[in-house]
């Protein structure tokens, strides 16, 4: 019966793969933070906590876009721009999630909270 011995390469081999399980073990338990609205305007851009209900009213560029929080969930309540797809698009609430008043130059998206699961393997 042969006797094994362990090699230096071994031990980096098992040293790389216990940092990978506990950078694992890690993220699956680290706590998401808060959700922001984050809105970008030809002004700048601004942020704003999603927990908080409130009305904002952003310039643009051919006038003033209204944005709503409410419940967790952002969404345009009115805009100058002329068709208003803006307005009749998705209240958003998860992570990465955006809608844009184009015409306007007005663009809102969710940071933080979490995200969804994107893809699902079998």
């Amino acid at each position: 019966m042969k006797t094994f011995y362990a090699k230096w390469m071994d031990g980096v081999v098992l040293l790389i793969f216990a940092g990978v399980l506990a950078a694992a073990a890690l993220s699956l338990t680290k706590k998401s933070g808060d959700a922001y609205l984050v809105i970008t305007s030809p002004d700048g851009e601004y942020m704003y906590p999603l927990g908080t209900d409130a009305e904002y009213s952003v310039a643009g560029r051919i006038g003033a876009s209204r944005i709503a929080v409410k419940d967790g969930k952002a969404f345009f309540v009115d805009s100058p721009c002329p068709n208003k797809t803006c307005v009749q698009s998705a209240p958003l609430s998860t992570n990465g999630a955006w809608a844009a008043c184009l015409p306007n130059d007005i663009f809102i998206r969710i940071e933080g909270g979490g995200s969804d699961t994107d893809a699902v393997a079998y």
